[in-house]
């Protein structure tokens, strides 16, 4: 299986990025990004390709000849405001040219299209809102500390909405699924236990994320549409247990 993903140079992409190429199910991975990843430090990197893209609005001949065999994609990529590039115009541009890409193939099995989103977005786009009201309707990614000192997590409706519709627009050869993660409790943050332990579901740890996206791209087994942060952190959990009882 070729998956594909963007926002490999961030934390939450990177510790996905290392989950994929530790998945049994997963062959090759393709990290698409506007600057060098370095190989090196990564597990099973014989699976790893670094493609680069410098117009993630401009899906050009070249790149999508390059990955239109993929079987998925981990969208990760975003930014911390309402820019409206990042956050909707581009992972739309990305649906559009992987579709006609696939279509020019005649591809028959379904592209499985994992968009990160996260627990406080707002489809509802008339909503009126006590916080953060453009980027929670568009998309925007805040770290744990923001939700300690503010009370307020993360991310987008608009591009929520677009992405679900173009699956049922194309539901013969197109899944979606929009996981909606809380604050992130990334690898060496002090007091991880404590902090997963008072936030509750508010809040999931990196390597449960990682190691629930890795299984549901290479499976897909989850419904499709909006995955909440209680569902991911309780079966990552049961995805981490195994493997250590396993190694």
């Amino acid at each position: 299986m070729k998956v594909l993903i963007t926002g490999a140079t961030g934390k939450i992409g990177r510790e996905a990025l290392a989950q994929f190429l530790q998945h049994p199910g997963i062959t090759s991975v393709v990290a698409l990004s506007r600057r060098d990843i370095p190989s090196e430090p990564l597990p099973n990197n014989y699976k790893f390709k670094n493609v680069i893209v410098k117009d993630f609005s401009n899906w050009s001949q070249d790149i999508m000849e390059s990955i239109q065999d993929a079987d998925a994609m981990f969208w990760a990529m975003g930014t911390n405001d309402a820019s409206s590039g990042p956050n909707f115009v581009w992972p739309l541009e990305f649906q559009m040219a992987m579709l006609k890409a696939r279509e020019a193939q005649s591809r028959t099995t379904r592209f499985r299209y994992v968009f990160l989103s996260g627990k406080f977005v707002v489809q509802d786009q008339d909503a009126w809102l006590w916080f953060l009201d453009g980027a929670r309707k568009m998309k925007v990614n805040l770290p744990l500390s923001h939700i300690v000192s503010k009370g307020l997590t993360c991310f987008q409706g608009r591009t929520e909405t677009v992405c679900l519709e173009f699956a049922k627009e194309y539901k013969d050869t197109w899944q979606a699924f929009v996981v909606k993660p809380g604050g992130f409790i990334t690898p060496g943050m002090f007091g991880r236990s404590l902090l997963s332990m008072l936030f509750g579901d508010l809040v999931i740890d990196c390597d449960e994320f990682s190691a629930y996206i890795a299984e549901l791209i290479a499976m897909g087994k989850e419904e499709e549409g909006l995955i909440y942060n209680k569902q991911m952190r309780e079966k990552g959990r049961e995805l981490l247990k195994a493997k250590t009882e396993r190694f």
